[in-house]
């Protein structure tokens, strides 16, 4: 498999796990849990979105930033770190 194939593959998996969650928090809506959790799963699934080669690209040619596409993607990572402290501290 070429490496462009392979790096789509955490990224699927994050969305499907995304997806997979979805009815539990419609379910368990006053749940707090598992808000928290979809939204760590949610973030997570940006973050990687955001590193694929070609979404990479074409953040940086849309708005005209070199990089920007790995700073929203760093700044996901610390939306889901921040989730995963407010998750476990209530």
């Amino acid at each position: 498999m070429s490496r462009d194939v392979l790096a789509f593959v955490p990224a699927i998996l994050a969305w499907a796990a995304v997806l997979y969650r979805l009815p539990a928090l419609r379910a368990r809506s006053g749940d707090p849990a598992v808000a928290w959790l979809w939204l760590i799963l949610l973030s997570l699934a940006l973050s990687l979105t955001a590193l694929l080669p070609p979404v990479y690209v074409a953040v940086d040619r849309t708005t005209g930033f070199p990089n920007l596409a790995r700073l929203l993607a760093n700044g996901l990572v610390l939306v889901a770190c921040w989730s995963t402290q407010d998750c476990c501290c209530t």
